[in-house]
């Protein structure tokens, strides 16, 4: 494997797992679209959470 795909799939591992670990985003139980709209509007408030925290800082 390459370097950037190596680098790609850490990348998209952390996108995924920072929110998961945290409990901002729960694991859906089934693949019902408000479960899955749950998952992924926890999955972009905790990077909107962090991205807004960054550019308070500056």
């Amino acid at each position: 494997m390459k370097l950037s795909t190596v680098v790609g799939i850490i990348i998209m591992a952390a996108f995924f797992l920072l929110p998961i670990l945290t409990n901002f985003a729960v694991i859906p139980e089934d693949v019902k679209p408000q479960n899955i709209g749950e998952f992924l509007g926890g999955i972009f408030q905790y990077w909107l959470i962090v991205i807004s925290k960054i550019f308070k800082f500056f």
